[in-house]
C-alpha cells in the first residue's frame, strides 16, 4: 500500500474512531484479532505493507490515534497517557507491543482495548519517576 493511501486510511479511521458510537468499545480480544496480521507486516522503502482489509485499517487507525498523543508529548513533561515511547518509535512497534502483551495476558482479553493497549505501552515504555 502506498504511503499516500495509508495517510488517507489513517485519517478515515481516526474519523471513525472519534465519532460517537452507541456500540460497545472494542474488546482486547477483537482488536488483537485485528492487529495480529498488522504486527506481522513488512516495512518497505515505500512504507508499511499492510493487509488491505477493514480489520487491519481499524487496528492501524486506533494506533495512529494513540501514537499521535504519545509522540506529541513535550520533552521534560509527563505525557498525558503516561507512556514514554521514544520519539522515533514506530506504529508497528506499538502494535507489536500490544499484540505480545495481549497474548501474554489472556485473562484481559475481555477488557476494553484502550485500557489494555495503554497498559501494554506503559509497561514497555515506562516514564521516569518525577523527582
Amino acid at each position: 500500500m502506498q504511503l499516500a493511501s495509508q495517510s488517507v486510511m489513517v485519517w478515515m479511521w481516526l474519523t471513525v474512531l472519534a465519532a460517537p458510537s452507541t456500540s460497545q468499545a472494542q474488546s482486547t480480544q477483537e482488536m488483537l484479532s485485528f492487529c495480529r496480521a498488522v504486527s506481522a507486516s513488512k516495512t518497505t522503502s515505500e512504507g508499511v505493507a499492510l493487509p488491505r482489509d477493514f480489520e487491519s485499517g481499524v487496528c492501524w487507525g486506533a494506533f495512529a490515534a494513540i501514537q499521535a498523543v504519545i509522540v506529541r508529548a513535550r520533552p521534560g513533561e509527563q505525557p498525558f497517557l503516561l507512556v514514554c515511547a521514544p520519539p522515533k518509535s514506530t506504529r508497528l512497534q506499538l502494535i507489536a507491543v500490544f499484540v505480545r502483551y495481549s497474548e501474554d495476558h489472556p485473562n484481559r482479553l475481555h477488557e476494553d482495548f484502550m485500557d489494555v493497549a495503554l497498559d501494554s505501552l506503559r509497561q514497555a515504555f515506562p516514564c521516569p519517576r518525577p523527582r
